[in-house]
Formats: C-alpha cells, sequence, structure tokens
C-alpha cells in the first residue's frame, strides 16, 4: 500500500541524491518543496519536474513545486527557512534528510572550522529543521526519512569529521523514531555506500565510477520506503555497491 501523497520537504535537492529523490516523490504526486543553496539550480530541477498529481488533492496552484533557495549550513537562515515553511505549508506529509558536506582529510590536519562546517550542514541542520517542522509533520501524521552513508555504521580513513557526523545523524534518527512513534510519525533511514555524486569521487577516487550506486537507486529504495505502509515497516534500509563484498 503506497503511502499517501502531499507536500514533501527535500534538502540538498539541487543535485545527486536530493535531485534523483525529488524527480521519484513528483512521479509519484507528491508537491515539492525544494530546498539548496543556488536558485539557478532549483528552478532547472523544478522544470524538469511533472506537477504533483490530482491526487495530491487541492488545487493546480497548490500542487505547483515550490523552490526554497537557503543556505541549510547557516542555522539563522534554516531556522528563518522553517518558520515560513511551516506557516505555508500548516501539514508537511513528508522531510527527506539529504543536504550534507564532506571533506577529505586525516582527523589531525582536520581544522575545527571545517569539521563545524560539516556537522553543521550534516547534523545541526536536520536536528534544527525536523525540530522546527514537527508541528507540520504531526498534524499529517507524516515522515522523516534521513540519508545516512555506509559511514553511518563504518569508518574509512580520512573520513573522520564525516563518519563523525553521519554517526550522530543516524543516532539522531534513532532516537526521532522513537519519540515519534506515539505520534504516528515514521521516521527511517536510507544508507548507501558509494554513490555517483560528486562528493564521493572526490571523497574516494580510489572506486571505479562504473562500480558506484547511482542516484536513482536511491530514491528508489526511498520509495520503497513509501510503499512499505501496511502492517509492516523497516527502520533503515541499507545499500552496498554491487561489485562490494555482501555483508562487509
Amino acid at each position: 500500500m503506497a503511502s499517501a501523497v502531499g507536500h514533501a520537504l527535500v534538502t540538498g535537492a539541487s543535485r545527486g541524491i536530493g535531485r534523483a529523490i525529488a524527480a521519484e516523490l513528483a512521479r509519484r504526486g507528491w508537491t515539492l518543496h525544494l530546498a539548496s543553496r543556488s536558485a539557478d539550480a532549483l528552478e532547472e530541477v523544478r522544470r524538469e519536474l511533472p506537477t504533483g498529481g490530482a491526487s495530491a488533492g487541492g488545487t493546480s496552484a497548490e500542487r505547483s513545486h515550490r523552490i526554497h533557495p537557503v543556505d541549510l549550513g547557516d542555522m539563522e537562515q534554516v531556522a528563518a527557512f522553517a518558520e515560513r515553511l511551516r506557516a505555508e505549508v500548516p501539514r508537511l506529509g513528508l522531510l527527506v534528510l539529504n543536504a550534507g558536506a564532506a571533506i577529505s582529510a586525516p582527523l589531525e590536519e582536520t581544522s575545527l572550522a571545517e569539521w563545524d562546517r560539516v556537522f553543521d550542514l550534516n547534523v545541526r541542520s536536520p536536528f534544527l529543521l525536523t525540530r522546527e517542522l514537527l508541528p507540520a509533520l504531526r498534524a499529517a501524521t507524516g515522515r522523516v526519512i534521513a540519508i545516512g552513508s555506509v559511514v553511518s555504521t563504518a569508518a574509512y580513513p580520512g573520513q573522520g569529521a564525516y563518519t563523525a557526523s553521519k554517526h550522530a545523524l543516524y543516532g539522531l534518527t534513532k532516537v526521532l523514531a522513537k519519540e515519534l512513534h506515539a505520534d504516528g510519525v515514521i521516521v527511517q533511514t536510507v544508507l548507501p555506500g558509494g554513490v555517483a555524486t560528486d562528493m564521493v569521487r572526490t571523497m574516494r577516487p580510489d572506486i571505479d565510477s562504473t562500480d558506484l550506486i547511482q542516484p536513482q537507486d536511491v530514491a528508489a529504495a526511498v520509495g520503497s520506503l513509501l510503499d512499505m505502509d501496511g502492517s509492516a515497516l523497516t527502520d533503515e534500509i541499507r545499500l552496498r555497491r554491487r561489485g562490494k563484498s555482501p555483508w562487509a
């Protein structure tokens, strides 16, 4: 049974995984709110998307997708954005926490400023955005899906800040799932291995690009979570590269 559609917010929607998730959700009839720093890039994504389907309810204007240029690493901008969105969308059916940042450096060569930049975007922003949008999520009995990483539970040398931040996001997701369970708000996570994005190509140039997971595969996993809306649920989906050893 597919999850009912309505309004959905996707962060980091201008490229890569976020862009693929936006396309998947639009195909399913969701009315999208696309957040990222670049208005031009968001507008390009919006032009590619079908308008929210009739199943989304409301008028055609109400079902048109919106773009929200915002620096999700700036907590003042995040708080102001959440306030605006809560006023515009009192019922939020889906929040996809996808925006993220990474650096490639040994911990002893990682500056505090670099550490803070990664944690601001990967941890503080999802925490603040989710906290501020909880009234809208509760009103819609909505869902939160966080896009984690293989390093949410593993670790690779030279990825200390990124690994620590994804561990933190994973823990945040688990606590939110427990705290919001009684409200009927579902909180889930997708943990992909190496995906064919600019970030992964920079972080792992050693990986054969033909072996990388495609952004559309992650979007399909999000779709699978939405489809699994009967008497059974899963809290997470883990994706590995086809060429990587099973259960590694």
